[in-house]
Formats: structure tokens, sequence, C-alpha cells
């Protein structure tokens, strides 16, 4: 394998991590509980926090694009991975559920939107022969964080309360 080869198969990998902590949003479950504990807002008005992400993450995905051809895909992801765990951190000091709409729905949501294309676009362009393979793989992230990170994040939640694990997820998201 010579280094072009090599470097090309880096950026699959680095699509898969970037997906990988963009899909965990839809581990939102580890969180319901804990929030609801301590918080008494009820699981309805919790769960509109992801609702809220997701529509954000949908009208910014074509942003996401559009930032690519005019910053490069390194920057608009990066950017992108920047709002994503302020979004995470800065929800985890929510008191009350109009700052966790805003914060995880709104500012994460942006960040998943912005960083969600370039890592599937960037691996299409180094790989022009093997588009769908190279798509299938990165894409695969998305939900394999939600399965590997889901276990982890709560065991993390029950240790150390959900404000931590998110403000970690943040910080951890946000590199």
């Amino acid at each position: 394998m010579n280094d072009r080869t090599a470097g090309r198969w880096g950026v699959v990998i680095s699509g898969v991590v970037i997906l990988m902590c963009l899909g965990v949003a839809y581990s939102w479950g580890v969180f319901l509980l804990p929030i609801e504990l301590e918080t008494g807002w009820g699981r309805a008005k919790i769960s509109f926090a992801v609702s809220v992400l997701l529509l954000v993450f949908s009208v910014f995905m074509p942003i996401g694009g559009f930032l690519e051809k005019k910053l490069g895909p390194r920057k608009t992801a990066s950017l992108g991975g920047a709002l994503v765990g302020m979004g995470w951190f800065l929800a985890s000091f929510a008191k009350e559920p109009l700052i966790l709409f805003l914060c995880y729905g709104v500012i994460a949501g942006i960040g998943t939107g912005l960083s969600y294309m370039p890592s599937i676009s960037s691996g299409i362009k180094w790989f022009p022969d093997k588009k769908g393979l190279v798509t299938g793989i990165i894409v695969f992230g998305f939900g394999f964080g939600t399965a590997f990170l889901s276990p982890v994040m709560t065991k993390f939640t029950h240790m150390h309360g959900w404000r931590t694990t998110m403000a970690l997820c943040g910080i951890v998201f946000g590199f």
C-alpha cells in the first residue's frame, strides 16, 4: 500500500469517526430518565430536544454541502464539530427546557448538519471508482456510533450523572 492509498483510507476512517460522533444523537434515550428525575420536565418535553436537533440537522445538511465547496471539507467539518461539541457541552448546564432545546437542538443540530456531508463527500472524492462502497462504509459510522457509544454513555451516566456525561461528550465530540 503506497502513501496515497493509505491517505485516502485515512479519509474514510475519519469520516466513520465523525459520523459515529454525530450518530450519538440517536442515543438521546440514554438521557431521558436521568434528566426527568433531576428536573421533572417530563419525557415529552425532554424528547423535544432531539426533535429540534433532527430538524435543524436536516436544514443544515445542504448548507454544509455549500460551505464545503466554499471553505473546503476540513474547515466545514471542523466548524461543525466545534458546534456539536459546544452544543452538547452547553446543554449539560441547562436549567430550563428552552436552554436544552437551544444548545442541544439548535447548536448541536447546526454542527451535525455542517459535518455530515463533508465526511461523506470527501471519501467519495478519494474513491471515484468505489463511491457506493465508501459511502456505505462512512454512513455505517452514523448507526454504529449509536450502537457502540450508547452503552458506554449509559454506564457513564449511571456513574457520573447526565450533566457530566453530556459535558464529556461535548469535549470529545468538539475535537
